[in-house]
């Protein structure tokens, strides 16, 4: 009995984290949320965007439109690219800016990692 009762917990458990391991801090969500966007799982990236309707219009139109736009031999460059992360700021202690860049677009972005219910997200809108 206890057993099940375990087992079904465990399930519960990670049904609510989508089947996701939770980010140990802002910089582990921030690649956690990068590394899916390069690789075009954009139901794992999603998973890791505060959840509102302004994030997830800014996912598509940002991130996964500019996806599928690539051509084949693009998208396998950037799924094999590492992130290099430049800077931190903290902003508080519920709010850090990310700064990195990758080798593929040799682009510096910045990304805004939120704390909601101690689980930490993108704010794509910051």
């Amino acid at each position: 009995m206890k057993l099940s009762g375990i087992l079904s917990l465990s399930i519960f458990i990670a049904g609510c984290n989508g089947g996701y391991t939770k980010p140990e801090n802002a910089i582990d969500g921030a690649r956690i949320f990068i590394d899916a966007t390069y690789k075009g799982d954009f139901k794992k990236a999603k998973f890791f965007v505060v959840d509102n309707a302004a994030n997830k219009t800014a996912l598509d139109n940002e991130y996964a439109n500019v996806f599928r736009m690539k051509n084949s031999f693009d998208k396998d460059d950037l799924r094999k690219d590492n992130i290099e992360i430049v800077k931190i700021l903290s902003i508080n202690e519920n709010e850090v800016k990310v700064i990195y860049n990758n080798k593929y677009n040799k682009d510096i972005d910045t990304l805004t990692m939120v704390k909601e219910a101690d689980f930490w997200k993108a704010d794509l809108t910051k």
